[in-house]
């Protein structure tokens, strides 16, 4: 419960922590410790002024809250608590919780001042104030960060509850604890053999796209290799050809029917004929 939220429910009631001597200033108090602080309560005492003394002694007192004297520039926080001496409470002094002030004059949330009222908003002086405890802890406004991790911790606390729930229902189903551990093992083993199928299959999608990079290198390759053979092809019928003038010559010569004018024109028409079919 935030302090806001504690002054709308307790507002112009009562507050009767312990059930004696009807509604007292250390019963608010006492009440705001356990609705909003939520530290454990500090020990009895005969009135609101020995918390102050009990300061020291009362480890519910030194281990959750900061003592901090009344000086005349001090100013106390919102939730900070003052204490009064024996001047003032009949002998018994006075404890309420600071809402809003300055060095002058402040506002509190107090029971019983004057003798035997509700709760109200009341306006002091620090006349007779010794000072003011100071929760260790804020109870005004957490900051985000409280908040998120107590939002995280209540999701946790919540999937921790489901997940004992679904043990004992599925113990009751199967009436045997020992079926729940298996199912329970085999459970966690499918967990990890599905992170092992996450892994494979990651890995095979890698393969492929190497693989299909391959493929395309290949196909540049393969083209590559078509047009050489494209080449050798052409060559090969060059070579055909030449052959084949070679062996025209030889027998021209062979029958001496062409003059060595005529051979010479033979072997450049010949060669015409090499260099259009390249």
């Amino acid at each position: 419960m935030t302090f806001d939220e504690f002054i709308t429910k307790r507002l112009d009631k009562k507050a009767d922590f312990d059930g004696k001597y009807d509604g007292q200033c250390v019963d608010l108090f006492r009440f705001y410790v356990q609705e909003v602080v939520d530290f454990p309560q500090p020990m009895g005492v005969g009135g609101a002024a020995n918390f102050w003394s009990n300061y020291e002694t009362d480890p519910n007192l030194n281990k959750y809250y900061d003592k901090i004297p009344n000086t005349p520039t001090g100013v106390p926080l919102k939730g900070d608590i003052p204490i009064w001496n024996t001047k003032a409470g009949g002998g018994y002094g006075h404890v309420s919780i600071f809402i809003e002030g300055d060095t002058k004059k402040f506002v509190s949330f107090d029971q019983n001042w004057p003798t035997l009222s509700k709760c109200t908003k009341t306006e002091h002086t620090y006349t007779n104030v010794l000072g003011w405890f100071r929760p260790k802890a804020s109870v005004v406004t957490p900051t985000t960060e409280v908040m998120d991790y107590k939002a995280a911790l209540e999701q946790s606390e919540a999937t921790v509850k489901a997940f004992t729930e679904f043990r004992k229902q599925l113990a009751d189903k199967l009436k045997s604890e020992d079926q729940t551990t298996a199912i329970m093992g085999s459970v966690e083993r499918f967990l990890v053999l599905e992170d092992q199928l996450r892994s494979m299959t990651s890995k095979y999608e890698e393969a492929a796209r190497g693989l299909e990079e391959e493929k395309k290198a290949n196909e540049g390759l393969m083209y590559s290799a078509s047009k050489l053979q494209e080449q050798i092809k052409a060559l090969q019928g060059v070579e055909k050809d030449l052959k084949k003038a070679n062996e025209e010559l030889e027998l021209l010569r062979q029958h001496k029917i062409l003059d060595r004018f005529r051979t010479w024109e033979i072997i450049v028409e010949l060669f015409d004929r090499i260099r259009r079919k390249r």
